[in-house]
């Protein structure tokens, strides 16, 4: 779990971090990341795929920060929430 990010999604998903993320172990990247510059933002990698990733709560004010991230797996649900 990643917490604090600091970056836009579109950075922390480029192929350069992916490339390094991968080479450390975890081929499965989420993220949340806040749409102000350098504020927030949370991540979970993962060696297992996840069946459903939810990045937000369904309330806009909050959705916009990146503060929230859910992932479901067969017998676990994980949350990745600051």
């Amino acid at each position: 779990l990643l917490q604090e990010l600091k970056c836009q999604e579109d950075i922390f998903l480029s192929e350069e971090i992916q490339w390094l993320i991968r080479n450390l172990g975890f081929p499965h990247v989420y993220a949340s990341c806040g749409e102000i510059k350098g504020y927030a933002g949370v991540a979970i990698l993962s060696k297992i795929e996840a069946l459903l990733c939810v990045k937000d709560i369904g309330h806009s004010s909050l959705d916009k920060e990146g503060r929230m991230l859910l992932l479901e797996f067969p017998k676990l649900f994980l949350f990745n929430v600051y």
